[in-house]
């Protein structure tokens, strides 16, 4: 599957902006997030339902050619959901793991996202640091995001 994103900027004058994909797995126990090699200061260890509950947020640092993609195997029934995209259009990935402590812990979730973004953080968050996009007045930007279910387990 393909989705495409475009924005285009109607206002007189420039604007921030951000964009952040946001779809949410239901992993199974021990499901690993894979990601591109040079990655390993992100935290992807397996995941459980033991343990002390938490939700956290983490980005990666600006993406390089080829590093554009990212996968989570669910064990169960052998399949692995991959996203692909172009670092020269969404340069950063998040990764949102909830371990039954969101919405509240009484009724927390347990969950995986894996989230390719323009910038890392909210828009405030990416104004006060620099790192949010500009749209220019007339500007048009269009990226895309490839989704793939994937059953054969030597695929990355």
């Amino acid at each position: 599957m393909v989705l495409e994103y475009t924005i285009e900027s109607r206002a007189g004058e420039p604007f921030a902006f951000n964009w952040t994909m946001h779809p949410l797995f239901a992993p199974d126990e021990g499901s690993p997030i894979a990601l591109a090699p040079g990655l390993e200061d992100v935290e992807r260890a397996p995941f459980t339902f033991r343990g002390e509950r938490f939700a956290r947020m983490q980005f990666t640092r600006r993406l390089h050619a080829g590093e554009g993609w990212c996968s989570l195997l669910l064990p169960v029934t052998g399949e692995r959901v991959r996203l692909s995209f172009a670092t020269s259009h969404v340069p950063y990935l998040g990764i949102w793991v909830t371990q039954g402590a969101w919405p509240v812990p009484e009724r927390g979730q347990y969950a995986i996202a894996l989230e390719p973004c323009l910038a890392p953080g909210s828009l405030a968050d990416t104004i006060s640091s620099g790192t949010a996009p500009i749209l220019l007045p007339g500007e048009r930007r269009s990226w895309r995001v490839e989704l793939a279910l994937l059953t054969d387990s030597s695929v990355r």
